[in-house]
């Protein structure tokens, strides 16, 4: 009978909490690490485009995606347990 071995795991993987942001102008990965977001990557929605970016590190980072018919402005923030949060403005 042949041994199973289980699957390697990421080896130093860093610490801290990755989620994704869904909104009408566009998809945001945030990550908070020590009470500091950063974005790790953003992606407008069809008809948008990137305005700004100020991806951190740092207390809040921000993305706005506009389009010819408004703007979407996302304000991300590391929760008390250093998850992800945002708020939007649109």
């Amino acid at each position: 009978m042949t041994p199973v071995t289980p699957a390697p795991t990421a080896a130093g993987s860093p610490p801290g909490h990755s989620r994704l942001i869904a909104t009408a102008g566009g998809n945001v990965i945030a990550r908070c690490d020590g009470g500091l977001v950063t974005l790790r990557s953003w992606s407008p929605a069809q008809g948008f485009h990137v305005d700004k970016v100020d991806r951190g590190p740092d207390r809040r980072a921000r993305v706005e995606f506009e389009s010819e018919s408004g703007e979407v402005k996302v304000e991300i923030r590391c929760s008390a347990s250093d998850t992800p949060v945002h708020t939007l403005d649109d």
